[in-house]
C-alpha cells in the first residue's frame, strides 16, 4: 500500500536512520519536522502547519521508540535523541496513540436511511433490546440516547434501511486495538 501515510512513515524511519549515520544525530532528529514541512509551506491535511509539524514530531518520537502518550511536549527532540542513544532497550509500546492527529470523528453509530419502508413487522423495533427504535410517521427512528450500537436493528432490517457509520481508525486498526478512551476517538499508529 503506497499512500501518504506509508510514505510519511517510511520517510521518518529513513531520516532517523540517516541522522544516526550522519555527523550529528541530535541536530538531524531535531530538524525532521521542519525538513518534512518546511517554513513557508501550506497545511495539506490539518488546520495549520504547526499541527502538521506536531504530528511529525510525535511520529519521530514514536520512531525513536518512545511513548507519545508520556511526552510532556517540553522535552525537545534533542533530549529524546540523547536518551535513544543512551538506552539499551526500547521503552515505548508497540502501539502508540497520537492524540493530536485525531480529527474528532463522530462516534460509530447506526441510523435509519430513507430506504425505510415502515414495514408492518417492524423487526428493528421488536429486536432492539434497549427500546431505542421508535416509529414516527411510518418510519423507524433511532433514539441516540438509548442506542448502545449493538447493530441488531441493522441485522434484522429486511430492506437494508439501517446503515452503520464507522470511525475509520476503529474499523481499520491492524491489531484490533480500536475504541475510544475517555469519550474521545483516537487515531492509532503502529511504531514499526
Amino acid at each position: 500500500m503506497d499512500n501518504h501515510l506509508m510514505n510519511t512513515k517510511r520517510w521518518i524511519i529513513e531520516n532517523i536512520a540517516g541522522a544516526f549515520w550522519s555527523d550529528n544525530f541530535r541536530q538531524g532528529v531535531k530538524k525532521l519536522p521542519f525538513k518534512r514541512i518546511p517554513v513557508g509551506s501550506d497545511a495539506k491535511y490539518r488546520c495549520c502547519v504547526y499541527k502538521e509539524r506536531a504530528i511529525i514530531r510525535n511520529r519521530v518520537l514514536a520512531g525513536l521508540g518512545f511513548s507519545v502518550e508520556e511526552d510532556d511536549e517540553m522535552t525537545s527532540l534533542l533530549e529524546y535523541a540523547d536518551a535513544a542513544l543512551e538506552r539499551e532497550t526500547i521503552q515505548g509500546p508497540p502501539l502508540t496513540i497520537i492524540d493530536i492527529a485525531c480529527k474528532g470523528c463522530a462516534n460509530t453509530r447506526y441510523y435509519v436511511t430513507e430506504l425505510c419502508q415502515g414495514c408492518l413487522a417492524r423487526p428493528c423495533e421488536t429486536t432492539c433490546p434497549f427500546g431505542a427504535i421508535n416509529v414516527i410517521n411510518g418510519c423507524s427512528h433511532i433514539n441516540k440516547a438509548k442506542c448502545k450500537n449493538c447493530g441488531k436493528c441493522k441485522t434484522v432490517c429486511p430492506y437494508g434501511a439501517i446503515a452503520k457509520i464507522s470511525v475509520p481508525c476503529e474499523e481499520n486498526c491492524p491489531v484490533d486495538a480500536r475504541g475510544p478512551r475517555r469519550g474521545q476517538t483516537y487515531t492509532f499508529d503502529k511504531i514499526a
